[in-house]
């Protein structure tokens, strides 16, 4: 995600930074100073290294706490919808959400009510498969509530979605659950395909981050 948010290579566990350590300019900041919407959507926690990459520059993924702060200090994402709320309890970082304009959402119907402003959701401790009680929005919901915050400003936007449920789920061999997750994302990619047929100027690129479990289909 770093090599795609910035342009260069960097070490295993860095996010946003080259391999000396020094911070990269990523490509969400870049998309924020060209006066462009910017949104982070993920089956994930929101601070995990892939949607992190767009916006923040840390040594080691596992500092969700800075990327949070990076997220929310000095002109962050408008829209951040995924999971990952056990990130944001310590240092009053959903305080310092609200300080710096965002409304908040941890439910459906909470999504569905916020007001077309900057918007921090946050519907799963962890992931969001892994949401405990009231069942999360789906990652076409997510997409679908970012493309309509997003797409009301003059300049353009730039969106990062991501299903980090197949990748999971091939860690473990998962088959079900692998296929489960491709449906996830085959229903977010048709949102935003309807999306660009309403409005056809955006660019809509799909693809994979990296091969996990050697999933095949069995020809004979």
């Amino acid at each position: 995600a770093t090599a795609w948010s910035t342009g260069f290579r960097t070490s295993n566990g860095a996010v946003g930074m080259d391999a000396s350590g020094d911070a990269l300019s990523t490509f969400g900041r870049q998309a924020k100073a060209a006066g462009k919407g910017t949104g982070l959507v993920t089956t994930a926690a929101v601070t995990d290294a892939s949607p992190a990459a767009f916006y923040a520059s840390v040594t080691d993924r596992e500092l969700t706490g800075q990327i949070a702060r990076q997220y929310v200090d000095g002109g962050g994402p408008d829209v951040i919808l995924g999971g990952g709320r056990n990130a944001w309890s310590s240092g009053d970082l959903l305080g310092r959400a609200r300080a710096a304009g965002y409304g908040y959402a941890d439910t459906a119907a909470a999504l569905t009510g916020a007001p077309d402003a900057k918007l921090l959701g946050l519907f799963g401790d962890e992931q969001l498969w892994e949401a405990d009680g009231t069942p999360p929005p789906s990652l076409a919901m997510l997409t679908t509530a970012a493309l309509d915050r997003l797409s009301t400003g003059p300049d353009g936007f730039f969106l990062f979605v991501e299903e980090e449920g197949i990748d999971e789920a091939s860690h473990a061999n998962d088959g079900d659950a692998m296929l489960t997750a491709m449906r996830s994302l085959d229903e977010a990619v048709g949102a935003a395909r309807r999306f660009v047929a309403a409005n056809p100027e955006p660019l809509l690129i799909v693809t994979g981050a990296h091969e996990t479990g050697a999933p095949s289909l069995d020809q004979g």
